[in-house]
């Protein structure tokens, strides 16, 4: 399956009398001001702007299901919506290793179903320094070390109920204070990588302040491909517990485009919601 795609949006190209910038939060990028043509398919977009929405028992330090208005960064239409089902007990009580069913719908929740992405529970990793407080070590990690073979969080994609690939987090990298995940495709080859990403920056410290890159690369991890920018975010986003970001599809192509949506959808949930 081919990863390039040919597209006319080059970023940081300027040249282009027909061309403007859209910023992105950890840049801009090069648009087209008039695309010759408007595809109906959303992952034909260049930019997808995922903005989660605002439940009120999140005041309330409730954890509600998530849901995600996608519009396209460039001229603002909806054209995808994400929706969770999970189980009450675990969203609210163990809100970070709780299984989930993402739906994502054309347009909005009443819409045709486009991609379906199941996360089953995990035991997250913990963070090194975590390890030095003897509470945390004595009752949680040492237990999860002992007792928990599969700890890494995992989206199985899946388009018409036919399994396109997965994304599953890097629970090593938890472990040293860096967040990486990898999307593997439908026969479990390594097809992306996300990241590195230092959770030690000042994104985690202040988000209001900085926002966070995340280098999307080929397997290989020698050539950067796409990118997912969260920019810095509003005082009423971080009390109402909300995050918007920025998937730029740039050099990704076919299926993996799906693939890097859900990638991205897994890192809110494993990364800056818990930040």
């Amino acid at each position: 399956m081919e990863l390039v795609h040919a597209s006319p949006l080059v970023k940081g190209d300027t040249t282009c009398a027909d061309a403007r910038m859209v910023d992105i939060g950890g840049g801009t990028v090069v648009v087209d001001r008039q695309p010759t043509a408007r595809s109906r398919d959303p992952f034909d977009e260049r930019l997808l702007h995922v903005r989660q929405e605002f439940e009120v028992s999140e005041l309330c330090g409730l954890e509600a299901r998530n849901n995600y208005r996608i519009t396209s960064a460039i001229d603002g239409r909806q054209v995808l919506h994400a929706a969770e089902e999970s189980e009450c007990f675990e969203r609210v009580c163990c809100r970070v290793c709780r299984g989930l069913t993402m739906n994502i719908t054309l347009k909005d929740k009443n819409g045709p179903s486009r991609l379906k992405l199941v996360k089953h529970w995990h035991w997250p990793a913990c963070p090194w320094p975590l390890w030095l407080h003897p509470l945390v070590c004595l009752f949680y990690a040492l237990p999860r070390q002992c007792l928990c073979r599969d700890d890494a969080a995992e989206f199985s994609v899946y388009e018409n109920d036919k399994l396109i690939g997965r994304v599953r987090d890097n629970a090593a990298s938890a472990v040293l204070c860096i967040g990486r995940s990898t999307v593997l495709d439908s026969a479990g080859a390594y097809a992306l990588q996300l990241g590195p990403v230092e959770h030690c920056s000042g994104a985690v410290c202040c988000p209001c302040v900085w926002g966070e890159r995340v280098p999307v690369h080929d397997a290989s991890g020698v050539s950067e491909l796409a990118e997912i920018n969260r920019p810095p975010l509003t005082c009423a986003e971080l009390c109402g517990h909300t995050n918007r970001f920025v998937v730029d599809l740039g050099g990704v192509g076919g299926e993996y485009r799906r693939l890097l949506l859900a990638a991205g959808l897994l890192w809110d949930l494993t990364h800056w919601e818990v930040q």
